[in-house]
Order: C-alpha cells, then structure tokens, then sequence
C-alpha cells in the first residue's frame, strides 16, 4: 500500500479524497496505479512530479472521472459520486491535458460548448473569454477564426480559456505548458494565477504534472512524486 499524507491547514475544506486507488490498463493488463491515496484541500497547489510513464495522467484521468478504476474510492467534497453526479462533477473538477481537445469550428463555438451541455449551470460570457484573450496578446477577432487552423500553442491556450471560463473548483493540469514557448508559458502561468486568487470561487486547489522541477517548485506550495504507479513521497515548498 501507498499512502502519501500532504500537510494542510486544518481548517481549508477538503475537496478530493481518494483512497485505496487502483487501476489496471485494459488493453495492457498492466496496473497502472497501485493503491493510491491523496488528500487534495482548498488553497492547495500541489506540484505532480515524475518519469514518463510513471503514471501521473492515469491518476489525473481517474480523479477527472474520464478513465475507470477498478478498486477504492473517489469523494468530492466528502460525498462519493454517483454516475448521475459526474457530469456536474466534470464541470467543477476539470482535466486539462497537454494536448488541447479541439472541436470544428470557430474559436467562439469551441469555447461554448460546455455552457451548451445539459449538466452546464452556466452562461457562456463573451466578455470573460475576451478579457483571457487579451492576457495572451490576442483581440475579440481572433473568436471567428477556425479552431482547427491554430497553432498547437494556440489551441492550448483556448483550452486553457475554456477551463478558466467553467470558474471550477479544482483543476487538473497535465503538462499543459509543454507546447508553449517561453513566452506564452509565462503568460500561461500568470492567468492561473489569476483564477487561483480569483474570489468568486474560495474553494479552490489544484494539481500541476509536470517533468520541469523548476515550473513545479514556482507554481506550487506542496510536491509529490510518482513512479510506477505509486506516489513515494511528499514535500513542502
């Protein structure tokens, strides 16, 4: 059994629990997370090192919801969820992968769509998306262009605008600066610094993959590290 405790102030709301986890790829067979547990509290930043393929997109995955487990538990805000709850779960406790998930059309439509979904609780807000575009030197012509014929960078940081735009809870970033180039990881860093302090939402947390200790040490307050499917250990920055 792996168990990592993160010191946290005792007082924040805990938002994820996660015990005992454990997942087995069903094309390979392979466990690919080995009783996992994890406390996530509000105001926590918590920085996910490790190699590749030691496992930090499959626990990103698991808790998003997106990937089944086979064994353990999952709870939101002490609650664990129903299939019916995920929907609304996913709109609080968002993935953000290293690769942008881009659908056809315009810039605008991409960001609409999860204000369209019938779990949605939410009002797409043009102003909000212009604002975020301003942030990374872009103006409100750049809503009409076609999603599919931007930079990979670019669609990144649509991605990023339609995360920031759901206002969640907690968010799961998987290597999201990986395309960026220095300039635009800049950009990229401050902007969920902006959310982060945002006080619309008080309970927020998240959890940043990445393979640079350096981005890791700068964007969060606790560390943790994986390797072969097992969190082995726990720092305080």
């Amino acid at each position: 059994m792996t168990e990592v405790h993160l010191p946290a102030n005792s007082e924040n709301m805990t938002l994820i629990e996660v015990e005992q986890l454990t997942r087995v790829d069903s094309s390979t067979q392979q466990t690919v997370l080995h009783s996992v547990n994890l406390t996530l509290k509000e105001r926590d930043r918590v920085g996910l090192g490790g190699p590749s393929g030691s496992g930090k997109s499959s626990l990103l995955r698991a808790i998003a919801c997106l990937d089944p487990y086979q064994s353990g538990s999952l709870r939101f805000r002490g609650e664990t969820l129903t299939p019916e709850e995920i929907p609304s779960y996913r709109s609080r406790v968002v993935y953000l992968p290293q690769r942008a998930v881009i659908f056809e059309g315009t810039v605008k439509e991409n960001l609409a769509i999860p204000f369209s979904l019938r779990s949605s609780e939410k009002i797409y807000d043009e102003e909000i998306a212009i604002q975020q575009l301003s942030h990374f030197d872009r103006n409100e012509g750049f809503l009409r262009k076609n999603a599919d014929t931007l930079s990979g960078g670019e669609q990144q940081i649509i991605a990023w605008i339609r995360c920031f735009m759901m206002n969640p809870n907690v968010i799961l970033f998987d290597e999201p600066t990986s395309g960026l180039d220095s300039d635009a990881r800049s950009k990229f860093e401050d902007a969920v610094d902006q959310w982060f302090e945002n006080p619309s939402i008080d309970s927020k947390a998240f959890i940043w993959s990445s393979h640079h200790a350096d981005q890791l040490a700068r964007l969060s307050n606790r560390q943790i590290s994986m390797n072969r499917g097992k969190l082995e250990m726990s720092l305080e920055s």
